[in-house]
C-alpha cells in the first residue's frame, strides 16, 4: 500500500506568489497550470481528483506539488537541459553578423550587396566557420534584425551655414502667422503620359492590373507657391524652367500680394538668384523677402510635401491624352485642394541653441 505524502501547507509568500502567477495574463501557460495544481492541493484537493479533472497523470500532479514543496515557486520552471553543444560559436555568430554590416566589396568580393549564400561563401573563406547552412546566417541575422537588403536613401547637406539657415526658416513656420510666408520651387519634368491599354481595376483577392506600354506626350513644369499659415496654393504650368519664368511667376505673385511683407522660402537654384532677381526684388522695394534652404535640404521646403501630394493622388496613375489635359487637370487639382486646405502641422521646432 502507498503510503501517502503529508498535507501540504504554503507560506503566505509563497501562496502569494503562486497566486501572482495565476493572476498575470501574460504569464505562460504552463507556469499557470502548474501553480494552480499546487494550489488546489494546498486547498485540500487530491491528486487522484486533480488528476482525473485535469486530464493529467498522478505522477505529474505529484512531480510538482513535491518540487515546490522541496524548494519553492521558483522550481515550477524547467530546468536546464544539457541538448546538443552548438555548432557555431558565440565568437563566430558575432563576427558573421559583423561581416554582414561590412561592404561586400570590402570583403573580396565583386558584389554590391550581401545574400545569403555570399555570406556562408565567404564566412567559410575568411575561416570564421567551418561549416555553416545559410538558414543558420538567416537566424543570425533576424535575432539581430539586420536587414542587409533594405536601404533608405538618405541626403547629407555639407553647407557650412545649415544651422543658420534652418534658424532663419524654421521660425517663420511656427511663429509669423501674421505676415504671408510662401514656400516656392518648381515640379519639372511632369510628363503627360497617355496609357495605351485601359487599366483593369482590383476586385477582391486580385490587385488592379497596368499594362506597361504607353505614350508620351511631352512634358511641363509646375511653378507653385505653398502658404504656409492657410495651406493655399498658387500654381502656373509653363513648358520650361527658365529665369524668365520665374520673374514672371514672381509677378503673378505680387499682383496676389500686393501690400505687406512676404517671405519667400525657396533653394538654391541658379535661377532664384542673379542680377535679374535681385533687380525685381529692389523694384519691389523690400517687401519680398528670400529665404534659401540649406544646400541638399529640400525637406525644409513645405512645398515639397505638397509636390509629394499632388504626385501620390494625381500624377502617378493617370493617363493624359496632351500637355493642355495636364495642365488642365493639375489646375483643377489645386482648386480642389485649395477648397479644403489648412496648414501642415510643421512639429520640428530646429535645433538647441548652443552656448
Amino acid at each position: 500500500m502507498a503510503l501517502s505524502l503529508p498535507a501540504l501547507t504554503l507560506p503566505p509568500s509563497e501562496r502569494a506568489a503562486l497566486e501572482r502567477i495565476c493572476r498575470t495574463p501574460k504569464a505562460q501557460y504552463r507556469l499557470v497550470r502548474r501553480a494552480s495544481l499546487v494550489l488546489a492541493v494546498a486547498d485540500g484537493a487530491t491528486y487522484h481528483g486533480l488528476a482525473r479533472q485535469t486530464g493529467l497523470a498522478r505522477n505529474t500532479v505529484r512531480l510538482w506539488v513535491s518540487r515546490v514543496r522541496s524548494g519553492g515557486v521558483v522550481n515550477l520552471r524547467d530546468r536546464p537541459r544539457a541538448g546538443r553543444p552548438p555548432v557555431v560559436s558565440a565568437e563566430a555568430r558575432t563576427q558573421i553578423v559583423g561581416l554582414a554590416c561590412r561592404s561586400p566589396r570590402d570583403e573580396g568580393t565583386d558584389a554590391s550587396e550581401w545574400t545569403l549564400d555570399l555570406l556562408v561563401e565567404t564566412a567559410m573563406r575568411q575561416g570564421l566557420v567551418t561549416a555553416i547552412h545559410r538558414s543558420t546566417v538567416a537566424r543570425l541575422l533576424r535575432r539581430g534584425a539586420i536587414k542587409p537588403q533594405r536601404w533608405r536613401m538618405w541626403l547629407h547637406s555639407k553647407d557650412p551655414a545649415y544651422r543658420a539657415k534652418i534658424a532663419d526658416i524654421v521660425p517663420l513656420y511656427l511663429h509669423h502667422a501674421q505676415e504671408v510666408v510662401l514656400c516656392m520651387d518648381e515640379k519639372t519634368g511632369i510628363l503627360a503620359l497617355e496609357r495605351r491599354w485601359p487599366d483593369r481595376l482590383p476586385t477582391p483577392g486580385q490587385a488592379g492590373r497596368r499594362e506597361f506600354e504607353y505614350i508620351r506626350h511631352g512634358t511641363l513644369t509646375l511653378f507653385a507657391a505653398r502658404e504656409v499659415h492657410s495651406g493655399q496654393v498658387i500654381g502656373w504650368c509653363q513648358p520650361q524652367r527658365r529665369r524668365v519664368e520665374f520673374l514672371t511667376f514672381l509677378d503673378l505673385l505680387a499682383k496676389r500680394y500686393p501690400r505687406g511683407r512676404v517671405h519667400c522660402v525657396l533653394d538654391n537654384l541658379n535661377t532664384h538668384s542673379g542680377p535679374e532677381v535681385t533687380a525685381w526684388l529692389k523694384r519691389h522695394h523690400g517687401r519680398f523677402v528670400f529665404h534659401f534652404t540649406p544646400f541638399h535640404a529640400s525637406w525644409v521646403n513645405q512645398i515639397e510635401v505638397w509636390f509629394s501630394i499632388l504626385s501620390r493622388q494625381l500624377l502617378r496613375h493617370a493617363s493624359f491624352r496632351s500637355l493642355p489635359e495636364l495642365e488642365e487637370r493639375i489646375m483643377q487639382f489645386i482648386d480642389r485642394y485649395n477648397a479644403r486646405a489648412g496648414p501642415f502641422t510643421w512639429t520640428w521646432k530646429g535645433y538647441p541653441l548652443v552656448a
